[in-house]
């Protein structure tokens, strides 16, 4: 994949922080945009930040979102890789 790949969070299931792994094969800005099951857009933790080509990794802090299913949406170079993800309290 030329622009980036999502991988699978961890731990999932989660209380109250996962780790979210992205790969860019180029530099590109990225947005990283969790929704719950309805497409609701929950956080935003990246927002079109400029990353470097590499692996990547961030802390995903759900400490103040309920208990459920969510989706974590990578957007970088006009595609998107979006993965599930549990929080259970």
């Amino acid at each position: 994949n030329p622009t980036g790949s999502g991988r699978k969070n961890y731990p999932n299931p989660f209380n109250p922080t996962t780790t979210i792994q992205y790969i860019l094969q180029k530099p590109r800005r990225v947005s990283l945009i969790v929704t719950d099951l309805y497409g609701r857009e929950v956080r935003r933790p990246l927002d079109r930040s400029f990353e470097e080509a590499g692996s990547h990794q961030m802390q995903f802090d759900a400490a103040e979102l309920p208990s459920g299913v969510y989706f974590y949406s990578l957007i970088a170079g006009g595609q998107r890789h979006t993965r599930k993800m549990v929080v259970l309290r």
